[in-house]
């Protein structure tokens, strides 16, 4: 199986709507990727985990967009937060992940295996 653990940038993706795209083709790329990780995680090859410090950055993301840029309307931003509610609730989409203490600690040997 499958184990991605995604942060708000990506969760954004979700439900980010057509018209905040500053292109076609940078529509079409987050597109694929939402499709991609989508359909692994409808036929269960795929468990997709967000911290849940990252609920808060995702619900603030899409006020903005609604509230601040004016991105998107009020129709728009209902449907997008909604959506994400439900896809956080119960775990029907996305898995909250807890971060503790021993994460952020550890988290300078992640780093400097990645390079």
């Amino acid at each position: 199986m499958i184990k991605y653990l995604i942060d708000a940038s990506v969760a954004c993706i979700f439900y980010r709507p057509r018209a905040t795209f500053s292109s076609e083709s940078d529509y079409i790329k987050n597109t694929s990727l939402k499709k991609h990780i989508t359909k692994q995680k409808i036929t269960n090859q795929a468990i997709v985990y967000i911290p849940s410090f990252c609920i808060a950055e995702v619900r603030n993301t899409l006020a903005k967009w609604y509230l601040r840029t004016n991105n998107i309307t009020k129709p728009q931003h209902e449907t997008a937060f909604g959506t994400f509610i439900s896809h956080i609730h119960d775990r029907k989409f996305f898995y909250s992940y807890d971060l503790n203490r021993y994460h952020n600690i550890k988290i300078g040997r992640a780093s400097c295996r990645e390079r």
